[in-house]
């Protein structure tokens, strides 16, 4: 008879607590998130087990919110109320910044669940916090956001909402091509054929950056 994989969520936690305290991290059990506050937002670090009876899939995303792009990106979108508080600004699964995109992380054993918490360590120590840090700065998160606006980015999940939060932060950087941004976002969406609300709130909001900036 095959043994079943006896995970225990609590203490898998709590062996990561300490680790992401000494960084500033606290964890939130609610999210499975580890959570740092900056002056203009939060970092993140969320970390979601999957659970079968002979192994554990572990979903773990870096992200970082700007309060002042989720503010502005808010009354032109359809949900409203999803970007009050806990919206990312820039999103990024653990295989992309290992340049693994297929990446799964998982455990069949109690000791390779010890060895997750390992590797996890290993996996923010050599890049994980840079890369949250290099985000909440407005250049950094330009270039990553708008270097290529026609091609998927590497900081979204959602590759529509990446053109609205793009060209915000394009127009907050104030970035001198942020007009040449926005028409390859608005090819990219006429491209897509998303619905027409979308579309009119998009140009809602190049309307308002045009006219009010975000100062």
């Amino acid at each position: 008879m095959a043994r079943t994989l006896q995970f225990d969520k609590k203490r898998f936690f709590k062996g990561l607590q300490t680790f992401f305290s000494r960084h500033g991290y606290t964890y939130l059990p609610a999210q499975n998130m580890f959570y740092s506050p900056t002056a203009n937002g939060f970092k993140a670090i969320y970390v979601i087990p999957s659970v079968y009876p002979d192994e554990v899939y572990f979903e773990v995303n870096l992200g970082v919110r700007l309060d002042i792009v989720e503010r502005t990106i808010r009354p032109f979108t359809l949900n409203p109320q999803s970007f009050q508080t806990q919206s990312t600004t820039a999103i990024t699964s653990l295989g992309r910044l290992l340049d693994q995109p297929t990446f799964k992380l998982q455990a069949q054993t109690d000791d390779q669940i010890k060895r997750v918490h390992g590797f996890l360590k290993d996996c923010m120590n050599d890049k994980g916090f840079h890369f949250l840090d290099s985000m909440t700065h407005v250049e950094h998160l330009d270039r990553l956001l708008n270097n290529d606006p026609e091609r998927a980015s590497d900081v979204a999940f959602n590759q529509v909402l990446r053109c609205f939060r793009g060209i915000i932060v394009a127009r907050l950087r104030g970035n001198p091509s942020w007009l040449n941004i926005h028409h390859q976002y608005l090819e990219y969406l006429e491209k897509q054929r998303v619905p027409s609300t979308v579309y009119q709130n998009y140009m809602r909001l190049i309307g308002y950056l045009d006219s009010f900036g975000l100062n």
